[in-house]
């Protein structure tokens, strides 16, 4: 039955834990569908869809005393002729199948129409009804056959789902579709428990398999994708097989007009008809428009914010605004770009790809007007920092003021390293840093690994046998080598 159908206080036959009773619909059920009374038992029950109830019942039939066998009896009737006056109202003729079969079967012996439609008491003057068509058995195949009918095709689950939904043009539940679909003969469980069930996982992988779900095959297994194969199957042994091009222009121009004039021509072997009308008429309303940039292939996953106003992305970092410091964002990355994205998908930051290990630092994202989060972050590390001992509070401190906002990061690893060396060794690394003048955190982790030493410091000796005195490097002393040069030169001519 449909909604508009069902009345409060009326009498129908619905379909409880796989029986038939007579219920009396109470009231509306705030949830969803109503709530009713069984007759024959005065229990409450709740009628979800319209699709559980049958006809309504008389109020004879409807009594407590009324057995389940008549009121099954009389639930199958109201179902059979409602059906045979749907077949009617969709006919052209206004004749059901049956009526319809006999007529052209009386057209063959050269009958009137009207004798054979009669039924068969009424020809014979029995006493026995006869059989519905619901009940008559089908023709056989090979009668089909010799007359040249067509076999009828069983009609799958998902083709009948489609069209229960699309009769309905409401929103239904698995099961609500199952039922219908039964009821009006569309799809029949095999015998199943649960067909609802099955029917969704059904929908479910078609979704997952035709739907926008790109199917990546392994390399070099053609086989895994044979409608893409046929198609260059088709090419290479059509269009260029045995032709040999001067050029990649000529290729191309040649390619061209094979495709208009002969592959576009063709009548395909799958859909049986034209190729180019097929595209025409049904497959280019379908396409959408081509987009303006090249297709987006990137990454994408959840970071979080440091102290320090970045995230890390592919051993980079990248800052974003202060405000989202601590809290995980959306970024989309490729080969030239990083975009960060908020809750609301809203882009809140968008850098070029750096190397690993480098830091990409917007100006806006650190405000100057104001002590932001990632300069408090800095102050309570170096805090922190300063509990370990002098000299490590000294290398932070410097640190910092060399290396800016990248030194963040570094402070978090030396307060990792705090916790895995003493204290003492620590100091001592970091005041051997210190005096090399190094300021990243690789170097004190080497010097903790070999402990090494202070770089010492030598003062200039000013006297010693094979350093002259400054006496000679005056000019004087310049004059005099020129004289004794010149002297020599003239003893030797």
């Amino acid at each position: 039955m449909k909604k508009n159908e069902v009345q409060v206080g009326g009498v129908y036959t619905a379909k409880v834990s796989d029986k038939l009773v007579a219920v009396r619909i109470e009231a509306e059920n705030r949830h969803g569908g109503w709530d009713a009374t069984n007759l024959a038992t005065g229990k409450k029950v709740r009628i979800k869809s319209p699709q559980r109830l049958r006809d309504e019942v008389e109020a004879d039939d409807a009594k407590p005393g009324a057995s389940a066998p008549q009121l099954k009896a009389i639930a199958k009737a109201d179902q059979e002729n409602a059906r045979l006056r749907d077949e009617r109202e969709a006919s052209p003729d206004g004749m059901t199948a049956s009526k319809r079969a006999l007529a052209t079967s009386a057209a063959r012996k050269g009958k009137p129409a009207h004798e054979a439609t009669k039924t068969p008491t009424a020809r014979k003057g029995g006493k026995k009804a006869a059989k519905t068509t619901k009940d008559a058995k089908p023709r056989k195949a090979a009668t089909r056959a010799k007359r040249g009918e067509p076999k009828a095709k069983r009609q799958s689950g998902l083709d009948a789902a489609a069209r229960v939904l699309a009769e309905s043009q409401e929103p239904m539940t698995c099961r609500q579709i199952v039922e219908v679909a039964a009821e009006k003969g569309y799809w029949k469980s095999p015998g199943g428990k649960t067909p609802h069930g099955t029917l969704y996982s059904a929908m479910i992988r078609e979704i997952a398999t035709k739907g926008t779900v790109f199917l990546p095959t392994k390399p070099y297994t053609p086989r895994h994708k044979g409608k893409v194969e046929s198609g260059v199957k088709y090419v290479k042994r059509n269009a260029l097989k045995g032709r040999v091009f001067t050029s990649l222009a000529d290729e191309n121009q040649f390619l061209l007009n094979w495709e208009t004039q002969v592959a576009d021509q063709r009548i395909h072997g799958t859909t049986k008809q034209q190729v180019e009308r097929l595209f025409a008429e049904a497959e280019r309303r379908e396409l959408l428009a081509v987009p303006g940039e090249r297709f987006a292939f990137f990454h994408e996953a959840h970071r979080a914010v440091h102290r320090d106003g970045h995230l890390e992305v592919d051993k980079a970092f990248y800052s974003v605004p202060p405000e989202y410091v601590g809290r995980r964002l959306w970024v989309r990355w490729d080969g030239r770009l990083v975009r960060v994205f908020n809750d609301r998908w809203e882009q809140i930051a968008v850098h070029a790809k750096a190397e690993p290990g480098r830091f990409r630092t917007a100006a806006e994202h650190i405000p100057t007007e104001k002590v932001s989060a990632v300069e408090r972050g800095t102050d309570a590390l170096l805090r922190q920092v300063a509990t370990i001992g002098p000299h490590t509070r000294q290398w932070a401190e410097a640190t910092t003021q060399v290396r800016g906002v990248e030194a963040v990061r570094v402070l978090v690893g030396l307060k990792y390293l705090a916790g895995k060396h003493p204290s003492a060794d620590l100091e001592e690394a970091c005041r051997v840093a210190l005096t090399h003048g190094a300021y990243r955190l690789r170097t004190v982790r080497q010097l903790l690994a070999r402990r090494g030493q202070e770089q010492r410091q030598f003062e200039f000796i000013q006297e010693h046998p094979i350093i002259r005195p400054l006496s000679d490097y005056s000019l004087e002393s310049l004059l005099q080598f020129r004289r004794e040069r010149k002297h020599d030169e003239c003893q030797v001519s």
